[in-house]
This record gives structure tokens, C-alpha cells and sequence, in this order.
């Protein structure tokens, strides 16, 4: 289910949306005696929900529809992962249970796509970053419990990245493959990963025109170092943000009015997940889910010393270096709220409790 940022529709996919919405919540509030435990494990991102939900009070706009719609679906989303996480005891399926989420919503985007554009080859950042997160975890996940279907999963899922032909997530996926390869059994390596980063240095620089044939498909070096664009709407972005600094001009609703604000074309997203939280919730809201993100990701690498479950830490790693390195380009987490999220939150849920579960 998805509403694109600045194009909302008010037809038969709002309705539908309502109807998700509900039927979320009816799930979350029936599994009462998990909900708490499950929103005490990320209970920090659960609060930047509430703050940006309370960004109504200080919004530059009278928005309120959409403000209000995104952040309850949002909350809802996020609480019916967090009990679905919380509820699945054991590591194994916890974590099969994220990778058919994640085959199974960049599918869906991607089949999307195709019917929408007729070619197998469509241009995105959503169902490419999903699909990334989803070729790495099922590589590592094949080796790791020896389950033999899921080799398909993994050429699926990294058919479905390259056919997105997003410059983005093919440089998240080479990201999260860095840090895939700087990870043993015992944790992330320090000297496996400089001598990894050397390697890709050493690559990039004897073979950069290759890397730009197929990494930065069908754009120019200009372009590229340009960001295609970004860094204009980036700057414009900075330049708003100045006027109201801690708290923001309104939870997606600065983002939806940045072309009404600015003059400047089509500047309907931050194209920035970390920028649309600065500029959408301010300081205030930027430092609540800083916390939260940072948090993460030390948990995360933590936990991959984990003589207990530093093996399911190691493979989740990576997807996490994907969410971040796309989230500088497409806003995921933080904007955006589509079939892109849903396996995003059960990553940060997993994460959070796979401490409790058991093998």
C-alpha cells in the first residue's frame, strides 16, 4: 500500500489504506499482553512517532490530513511488526520470517512497476532497496542454516536490484556486501575490514569506468557527483530548515509544501530520510531518532560478539549499512511510507529483541 509523497490520491487506495490502518491497530491492541514489551524494546522510535504526530501544534501549514493520516499508519505499521517480531520466539523464524517480508514487498513493488511502465527494467529506490536488504540476508542465510531454497531467494532478490537500475541502492548493496565481507563468526573484523575497504578502493580506482556502466546505469559522471539533483533540493532543504530550526516545520508537511516554499520544480521529497526528519520535526525531533538510530546500530554491532546470537547480529548488519546508505538518498525511514517500511521495521525490531529469543 503505498501513497507517494506530494501526490496523494483520494480514492479507492486512500480507502484502502484506512482499512490497513484498522486492521493493524485491531491486531496490536488484541495482542495487548505483547504490545508493551515489543514497543519497551524500540521504544525511542516509538516516541518520535508521538513527537511528529504532535507536530500538528506547530506546523507551517494546516496540512492536517496528511499529517495525520502518515503518522497513524505509521504507528500502526510500526506496532504490528514490533508484536510480530516480539511474538516469534525463535531466532531462526524470526528471521526467515523477515526475508520472505522483504522478497515478498519488493516483489510486490516491483511487479508494480512493470505493469505501471511495461518494461522489466523500471527506474526506483523503493522495491531496490528492499530487494538489496533481501539478497544479502538470504546469502548469508543459506550458508549459515543450510536451507537449500533459499538460493533462489538470493537471485531473485538481486535480479530485482539490478533492475531497478537505482544508482542508491546499488551503492548501499556494495556497502552492505563491504560490510557482509568484513564480518567473521566472532564479529565485525577491524583488519578484515580495512583490508576490504582497500580491496573495493583498489577496484573503484583501476576499473571506474566499468563501475560507472553498471553501478551508475544510464547517468553521467556530472550527474552522479551532482547527485542528480539532489544536492540543489539538499541545499534548499538546509536553507528552510534555517527558518524554524528546533522543531521543524511540521511532519511531512514541510516536505509537501517545499515547492510552495522554495519555487523550485517537482521538490516534493528531501529525497533524504535523515534531512526530512530535520526538516519536518527540527532539532528536537532530529535528536530523538539520532538516538534511536545510533542505538541500532550499536546494538547491532555488539551483538555481533555475541557467542548466543552474534551469528543472526552478522547477517543483519549489512541489511542495516543498506537502510542507512539508501535512507542519504530515498527517504525509508524517516518520510516515505510505502511497502518499503514493513520489513525496515522488522529489522529494527529484530535487532532490538533477538536478545530474548531462542534458537
Amino acid at each position: 500500500m503505498q501513497q507517494d509523497v506530494g501526490n496523494e490520491s483520494v480514492g479507492g487506495g486512500t480507502l484502502l489504506m484506512l482499512l490497513c490502518t484498522i486492521l493493524n491497530y485491531y491486531y496490536a491492541f488484541k495482542e495487548s499482553k505483547s504490545l508493551t514489551p515489543a514497543i519497551q524494546a524500540t521504544k525511542s522510535y516509538f516516541v518520535f512517532y508521538i513527537f511528529a504526530l504532535l507536530s500538528f501544534l506547530w506546523a507551517i501549514f494546516p496540512d492536517y490530513k496528511a499529517l495525520f493520516s502518515k503518522c497513524l499508519e505509521l504507528i500502526s505499521s510500526y506496532m504490528l511488526v514490533s508484536v510480530i517480531m516480539w511474538k516469534t520466539k525463535s531466532r531462526r523464524k524470526a528471521m526467515l520470517y523477515l526475508l520472505y517480508l522483504c522478497t515478498l514487498s519488493a516483489t510486490i513493488g516491483y511487479f508494480a512497476k512493470v505493469l505501471a511502465f511495461k518494461s522489466i527494467l523500471v527506474h526506483t529506490n523503493t522495491h531496490s532497496l528492499i530487494a538489496a536488504m533481501g539478497a544479502l540476508m538470504a546469502w548469508k542465510m543459506k550458508n549459515h542454516y543450510k536451507i537449500r531454497h533459499l538460493a533462489p531467494l538470493v537471485y531473485w532478490n538481486f535480479f530485482m536490484l539490478l533492475m531497478g537500475t537505482s544508482s542508491a541502492s546499488n551503492i548501499a548493496f556494495i556497502v552492505g556486501l563491504f560490510v557482509m565481507l568484513s564480518c567473521t563468526k566472532k564479529g565485525v573484523n577491524i583488519p578484515k575490514l580495512a583490508v576490504t575497504f582497500l580491496f573495493f578502493s583498489a577496484f573503484y580506482y583501476f576499473f571506474k569506468d566499468l563501475v560507472f556502466e553498471y553501478v551508475f546505469y544510464g547517468k553521467s559522471q556530472e550527474a552522479v557527483e551532482s547527485g542528480t539533483g539532489r544536492q540543489i533540493i539538499w541545499n534548499v532543504v538546509f536553507d528552510t530548515w534555517r527558518k524554524h530550526p528546533w522543531f521543524g516545520l511540521g511532519y511531512i508537511v514541510g516536505e509537501r509544501h517545499l515547492v510552495d516554499l522554495t519555487g523550485l520544480p517537482a521538490a516534493y521529497s528531501t529525497h533524504n530520510g535523515f534531512l526530512s526528519v530535520l526538516l519536518g520535526t527540527g532539532i528536537a525531533g532530529a535528536i530523538i531518532f539520532g538516538w534511536f538510530y545510533l542505538k541500532t546500530i550499536w546494538i547491532n554491532i555488539q551483538g555481533t560478539f555475541s557467542s548466543k546470537y552474534g551469528t543472526e547480529m552478522t547477517i543483519l548488519l549489512p541489511m542495516l549499512a543498506v537502510v542507512t546508505v539508501n535512507n542519504l538518498s530515498f527517504p525509508a525511514v524517516g518520510s516515505e511510507w510505502n511497502y518499503t517500511l514493513p520489513p525496515i521495521l522488522g529489522l529494527f525490531a529484530l535487532i532490538h529483541t533477538i536478545q530474548y529469543k531462542t534458537k
